[in-house]
């Protein structure tokens, strides 16, 4: 027993000085250190779960996370571990994957893509991540049933007067982004550091500070049956909530716009093209919106044509709360 017991310390204590540890966390196939091959890991068939243990990581090339992998720090928080990227995009998920509790951001002097990209893939998990300094922090292109979790973006964009959100969608099915914080540079109009969605169905944003966003906090484009619920929206560059170009059934509760340079809201409403069908404005609280004066624009929602498209109830704020600017 003792002979067993000291080949097996010998064999970890080898492992460990390889940048390797195959026990050093009972849920983990594998611990890595920095300086060993994370794709080397992801790749191989033994491996399910692959742990990395506190430090940086430098990523020359894409890293890619194959179908059915986990990808964890095992720190004690998202900032322990760290993979720092000069790819094009840092890390590539497919599907049935997750990624948990580190931070990715951009190797100095240059600016990724991505941070994090799914590309037509099904059941994704991103989760507890810090992500940092890329052109588009996530984008989640073509996706079903991708879920972003407690997670922060922020240091978006190349200051490039286009549109760059810290997360995009884009023609993806059930997509929950749930907490977490999308931060921008407030440096619009190129909309750095919005969440935006387009062409998509049942995006659900819940419980998530937009910030200093360029542009729009929230943009969505086309995006039917979504909804944005208990989440603060905080200098907004242009609009709070864009809702545009025919978002069916949407929905707004409990949310906190205020500050953003023109209304809380704008919705296409019915009698204007790209009508928006079925809205409806719950709870929410405007504060100090229209900071650009714009006198057709108001404080809380500002609409297009008539509100036969809107149902409005309970909305709070301190200045006018619903005005037909189109």
């Amino acid at each position: 027993m003792c002979t067993k017991l000291f080949v097996s310390a010998i064999s970890v204590v080898l492992l460990v000085l390889g940048g390797v540890s195959s026990s050093a966390k009972a849920a983990c196939s594998v611990v890595l250190s920095p300086g060993a091959s994370i794709q080397v890991a992801l790749d191989n068939p033994a491996y399910a779960t692959i742990c990395l243990a506190p430090g940086t990581y430098q990523l020359s090339n894409q890293l890619t996370i194959p179908d059915g992998k986990i990808l964890e720090g095992t720190g004690t928080g998202r900032d322990e571990v760290v993979l720092q990227s000069s790819a094009d995009i840092a890390v590539y998920l497919h599907s049935n994957t997750q990624i948990k509790n580190l931070r990715i951001q951009n190797e100095r002097g240059f600016t990724p893509t991505y941070g994090v990209l799914t590309y037509y893939t099904n059941n994704v998990i991103i989760w507890g991540l810090r992500v940092l300094g890329s052109d588009i922090n996530i984008g989640i292109n073509g996706s079903r049933n991708v879920h972003v979790w407690d997670t922060f973006m922020a240091m978006n964009g190349r200051n490039n007067g286009e549109a760059d959100p810290n997360l995009w969608i884009t023609d993806a099915h059930d997509i929950e982004i749930l907490w977490g914080e999308a931060l921008g540079r407030n440096n619009g109009p190129g909309g750095d550091g919005e969440i935006a969605a387009y062409q998509s169905t049942n995006v659900s944003i819940y419980g998530t500070y937009v910030t200093n966003s360029g542009a729009s906090a929230i943009y969505l484009v086309d995006c039917d049956g979504c909804k944005v619920e208990n989440t603060t929206i905080v200098n907004a560059n242009e609009w709070g909530l864009d809702i545009v170009n025919g978002s069916d059934n949407f929905i707004a509760k409990n949310n906190h716009v205020s500050n953003s340079y023109y209304a809380g809201s704008v919705f296409n409403g019915s009698g204007y093209s790209g009508v928006n069908r079925s809205g409806q404005y719950i709870g929410n609280d405007f504060r100090n919106n229209n900071r650009s004066g714009t006198r057709s624009f108001c404080n809380g929602i500002t609409y297009s044509g008539s509100l036969t498209e809107l149902t409005i109830s309970g909305n709070t704020g301190n200045h006018v709360l619903q005005c037909k600017a189109w």
